[in-house]
């Protein structure tokens, strides 16, 4: 059975919206990865994983709206819909949250020398207490 106008023109509508999913997905994945995963090897499964997620994404929404039938303007509005979105404000949010974990790894490492820092003084007093002490 072929689509009706409004079943087609409700499938583009709702690509623009799985559109802007998959992107606010891409945002918090790419921060994650910045963070979080350092080896080549593991960012290349996790992309992998990445695009699996949204090739099923893509597939239940074909199921769902299309019955099965895979349209280029469902995709094009996705594709587009995910650029825009991404050049627009997906820069400005992923530089935004590097500046902020940037800054609070900064503020984690200032704590954690002073802190070293006091124990290696403390330790040291001790040690030359304990040396001091056991001279006869």
């Amino acid at each position: 059975m072929e689509l009706t106008t409004i079943q087609q023109t409700t499938a583009f509508l709702w690509a623009f919206v799985l559109g802007a999913v998959i992107a606010a997905v891409y945002f918090i994945y790419a921060v994650i990865r910045e963070v979080f995963m350092s080896g080549k090897v593991t960012v290349f499964f996790a992309d992998m994983l990445f695009m699996i997620f949204v090739f099923v994404l893509n597939f239940l929404f074909a199921v769902g709206t299309t019955e099965g039938k895979v349209r280029l303007y469902v995709i094009m509005s996705e594709i587009i819909v995910f650029i825009l979105l991404y050049l627009l404000i997906g820069r400005r949010i992923k530089n935004t949250a590097f500046r902020i974990i940037r800054r609070i790894k900064e503020d984690i490492g200032e704590k954690y020398s002073k802190f070293t820092k006091k124990r290696h003084k403390n330790h040291n007093n001790n040690v030359h207490l304990k040396k001091n002490s056991c001279k006869i």
